[in-house]
């Protein structure tokens, strides 16, 4: 296909050259103008098949689309503005419940409970002190949190450590001024690849991570990546209609 629009571009062939056409004497001038047409028609088609390099682009692109992202699980959760890249419901065979990895006591030597809030959801961010995108978001968790309570639709947000033993002064230095929600911290990185298989997220997932799970202790949600502003109204409706 580059080959092809290479040549398209150059003006070059592939494949013998075609002999120099020669006109017998006489040659009418309605003749040559009909000879001249041809050959010009035949060169746009050339290029034109050129241009387009086969059939298999449709294909070709449609692929790669698909394999960005999958294609949304209708009928799991309330998921009207396509926020979640899984999603679980909250019964039957495909329901998948939540549990927290094997954790560690934070910098300062607290604890968190490992038991999940009944009379809300809960939002799992998965972060670390050295991913940018994770700590760029988190006034817009922030202020998620803070509308969320007001429209009648509290969270208990909780913030995953994924830093190593050796950041724990970094961590503690972040602690230090504060996180939009609970902070807790990963025991290990052996931890983190059956904590990912729980979620149903391949093991070489990029942070941050994002899930949801249901005041019965369901995981309905989960999102790989950074998150926008535009993504509050999918957020709410999903806590909203569960």
């Amino acid at each position: 296909m580059i080959d092809a629009r290479r040549r398209a571009l150059t003006g070059t062939r592939s494949g013998p050259r075609r002999p120099p056409v020669t006109l017998q004497a006489p040659v009418t001038l309605h003749a040559a103008v009909t000879t001249f047409r041809s050959a010009a028609a035949l060169l746009g088609l050339l290029s034109l098949v050129a241009c387009s390099g086969g059939a298999e682009a449709p294909t070709q692109t449609e692929g790669r689309s698909a394999a960005v992202k999958p294609a949304k699980r209708t009928g799991a959760v309330n998921d009207t503005g396509g926020f979640c890249e899984l999603a679980h419901p909250a019964s039957g065979a495909e329901a998948r419940g939540f549990a927290w990895p094997v954790e560690q006591a934070l910098p300062d030597g607290s604890t968190p409970s490992a038991k999940l809030a009944t009379d809300r959801w809960t939002y799992v961010n998965v972060w670390a002190t050295w991913c940018r995108p994770c700590v760029e978001e988190f006034g817009l968790l922030a202020r998620w949190d803070a509308a969320l309570q007001k429209e009648g639709r509290p969270i208990d947000l909780q913030m995953l450590s994924i830093d190593k033993v050796e950041d724990k002064d970094a961590l503690a230095r972040r602690l230090a001024t504060g996180l939009p929600g609970h902070a807790r911290w990963l025991r290990s990185e052996e931890d983190f690849g059956p904590f990912l298989d729980a979620l149903g997220v391949d093991r070489t997932a990029a942070i941050p991570i994002h899930a949801l799970v249901d005041p019965q202790g369901h995981l309905r949600c989960v999102r790989v990546g950074a998150i926008s502003p535009q993504d509050y109204a999918a957020v709410k409706s999903i806590l909203a209609g569960g």
